[in-house]
């Protein structure tokens, strides 16, 4: 993966995690953990770590604020 593929990577990340919060707002790290679980549950460990990943950039715009 180039660092252009990173960066684009991580402001995508980003762009969920906000929509998330928009959506979601202080409930929003329940519902990517209950995401997280769902893809656990059926084995898509691909997607999980996507969930994982839009956890941390969720966190970060809840808590490091």
């Amino acid at each position: 993966m180039s660092n252009i593929d990173r960066v684009s990577g991580d402001v995508d990340l980003c762009c969920v995690a906000e929509n998330i919060i928009k959506t979601q707002r202080v409930s929003a790290a329940v519902y990517v953990e209950m995401k997280i679980k769902e893809m656990e549950e059926i084995g898509d460990k691909e997607n999980k770590t996507y969930w994982e990943k839009i956890l941390e950039q969720v966190e970060k715009l809840l808590y490091e604020a």
